[in-house]
């Protein structure tokens, strides 16, 4: 992933920070730490009892390695802000699925993971992360289905497939920086190019800032949040 010119994506290469190790601090008020790692990261940490038998009880190994490197990834950067061993940092699970932090409310978190990579970024206000390899699907049906009319005659031109994963990521970023769940908002959400290659995704009223990220050949990425552009962080531990 350190393939990525974020200067080129952001426009303004001062607004970018690349990092070579994690910050011994949490992200302050308009900042976003972005950490990306392989299934391996982190591989000696610790999960808490209830994600061990979760991930026994997953059918899939693929699903099981993604979701303990993604539980592996956020109790090793956790424990080392809060000082706590790395099982007993206390991440809960929302109703709709959503991991979080309990009595973090200054700190929020979103990950993700395709293939063999993984990806948490960090924040102190609500935040949304997705990962996407682009792969075979039906992008006009499920434009059809999940999109805006405007949306999805875009997906009427072959060529406009790589953007189908664009969209999708941008979309998927800001709901879950939203929280309410992936099948209760992708069908109401709405989302607008803007001119300095971002996008505008609205949900009930409330604007998201989700930029789209192409993270080498056939790979996207989207990181959404609310307010004004910020300060982002960037450390890769591949």
């Amino acid at each position: 992933m350190t393939s990525i010119n974020l200067g080129e994506v952001f426009g303004n290469r001062e607004q970018i920070l690349l990092l070579d190790k994690i910050p011994p601090h949490p992200p302050g008020a308009g900042e976003v730490l972005v950490v990306g790692g392989d299934l391996q990261v982190y591989e000696r940490v610790s999960l808490s009892e209830e994600e061990e038998m979760r991930a026994e009880a997953m059918l899939s190994e693929s699903a099981r390695k993604c979701f303990v490197a993604g539980r592996r990834l956020l109790r090793g950067i956790l424990s080392g802000w809060m000082g706590r061993d790395t099982s007993l940092v206390p991440i809960k699970v929302t109703s709709t699925g959503k991991p979080v932090l309990r009595g973090g409310e200054m700190l929020r978190f979103s990950i993700s993971h395709s293939r063999d990579r993984v990806i948490a970024a960090f924040s102190a206000s609500d935040i949304g992360i997705d990962l996407e390899w682009e792969r075979p699907v039906d992008a006009h049906a499920l434009a059809t289905r999940y999109f805006s009319p405007e949306e999805a005659a875009l997906f009427e031109i072959p060529e406009n497939y790589g953007h189908f994963f664009r969209l999708w990521t941008c979309r998927e970023a800001a709901v879950k920086a939203d929280g309410r769940g992936l099948g209760a908002l992708l069908g109401t959400t709405r989302v607008k190019s803007l001119a300095n290659g971002t996008m505008q995704v609205e949900i009930d009223g409330v604007s998201w800032t989700s930029i789209p990220i192409e993270v080498g050949r056939d790979c996207h990425l989207a990181l959404a949040f609310s307010g004004p552009r910020r300060l982002i962080s960037w450390c890769d531990l591949v």
